[in-house]
């Protein structure tokens, strides 16, 4: 019986320990993200994987989410855009490569090497994304 007993709270001590773990982004996160989106606003902080931390915000009342390393360091931004903020380049591969696709919505994700628009595209019963840098050039679907 002791042996059960044991056996529960280490399953409790490790279970609210992830879960605490969860809560302490790095100060170093925080202030890089704080210099970067200075007026952000409704910030919520969440484990995008053991390497990364994702904030979700509210910048210039437009939603966004933010990846940072645990060293402090961006690597990306994403927030959905309007199929009019496509460059024409992108507008014109997306329809020459997808023809009869239509758009059911359109994110821009911004990294530092470079802008990539992500197309959710929907064909009768068939869905994809597919990705494009800024000249029109296919990089991922």
């Amino acid at each position: 019986m002791k042996r059960f007993w044991f056996m529960i709270l280490a399953v409790l001590f490790v279970t609210s320990s992830t879960f605490a773990n969860v809560k302490a982004v790095p100060n170093v996160v925080k202030t890089s993200f704080a210099k970067k989106f200075q007026n952000a606003r409704t910030v919520k902080w969440s484990r995008e994987n053991a390497q990364e931390w994702e904030a979700d915000f509210v910048l210039n009342g437009h939603s966004y989410s933010a990846n940072f390393d645990n060293q402090g360091q961006w690597k990306e931004t994403e927030h959905r855009i309007p199929v009019a903020e496509v460059p024409e380049a992108v507008n014109k591969a997306l329809k020459k490569g997808f023809p009869d696709y239509r758009i059911t919505e359109v994110d821009l994700s911004e990294t530092p090497s470079g802008e990539t628009y992500e197309f959710d595209v929907i064909k009768g019963a068939l869905k994809r994304e597919v990705d494009f840098n800024r000249t029109g050039v296919l990089i991922g679907k």
